[in-house]
C-alpha cells in the first residue's frame, strides 16, 4: 500500500463510520415496540399493512396500553377488515362495531358472516332475525 492509498482511505474513514452507524442504527430494535407498531399502523396509508401492524400488535402485544389505543382507533378506520379485526381483539369494547359490520349491507358477505360469527353471544333473536332477512 502506497502513503497516497493510505491517505484517501484516511479520508474516506469518517464517511464509512458515518454510514456503518447510520446502518447499525437502523438494525437496532426499537426500545417500545408495540409503541412503534402502533405509530405505524396510524400513520399507514395502505390497509393491508395497517392490517399486519395491527395483527402483529394482537399477537404480540395484546396488553400494551399503545395496542390497545391502536385497536380503538382502529374501530373508526375506513376498511371493513381493519374495523373487524379490532372489534374482535377488544372483545365488549368491540362489540358494538361487529353489531354495525354484521347487520351493514354495503359490508362484504365474508367480513359480515365472521362479525356476525363473533357477535353472536350479544344478539338478540330480533336482531339476528332482522340481520338474516336483510342478507337475503
Amino acid at each position: 500500500m502506497t502513503a497516497s492509498s493510505s491517505s484517501a482511505l484516511e479520508a474516506l474513514l469518517p464517511e464509512v463510520l458515518g454510514a456503518l452507524l447510520d446502518l447499525a442504527r437502523r438494525l437496532m430494535r426499537p426500545d417500545d415496540m408495540a409503541e412503534r407498531l402502533a405509530r405505524t399502523a396510524q400513520a399507514e396509508t395502505m390497509a393491508a399493512a395497517r392490517v399486519q401492524d395491527l395483527r402483529t400488535l394482537v399477537r404480540e402485544f395484546p396488553e400494551h396500553a399503545a395496542a390497545r389505543t391502536a385497536l380503538q382507533a382502529g374501530l373508526a378506520d375506513r376498511d371493513e377488515e381493519i374495523r373487524l379485526l379490532c372489534a374482535m381483539a377488544l372483545g365488549e369494547k368491540g362489540r358494538d362495531v361487529l353489531l354495525e359490520l354484521a347487520g351493514d349491507a354495503r359490508i362484504g358477505d365474508s367480513c359480515a358472516s365472521r362479525a356476525l360469527a363473533a357477535a353472536r353471544e350479544h344478539l338478540t333473536l330480533d336482531r339476528l332475525q332482522a340481520i338474516l332477512k336483510q342478507a337475503l
